[in-house]
């Protein structure tokens, strides 16, 4: 028998969940890095997020992390600085 598990409550959460980490050089207080929330969404070519997919990948943009919509690897690969 199948079933389907939901693991977040909020609706319109991404595909992918992480974060990325960027080095940001000799700090003078010692911080060198930073880390980003990264949220990827995978869509099908063709298909478009739903409305709530769509504004969770805004909210996350708004709070300075990575959002993709992404139809394949090389829109992922775009997306995340290096």
């Amino acid at each position: 028998k199948r079933s389907f598990v939901r693991f977040n409550t909020m609706p319109g959460m991404s595909d992918i969940a992480g974060w990325q980490r960027q080095y940001l050089g000799d700090v003078t207080q010692g911080y060198r890095y930073r880390t980003l929330f990264l949220a990827i969404e995978a869509k099908m070519p063709g298909k478009m997020p739903t409305l709530e997919q769509a504004s969770f990948l805004r909210l996350v943009r708004d709070a300075g992390g990575i959002a993709v919509l992404a139809y394949d690897v090389a829109d992922v690969m775009k997306a995340i600085p290096r």
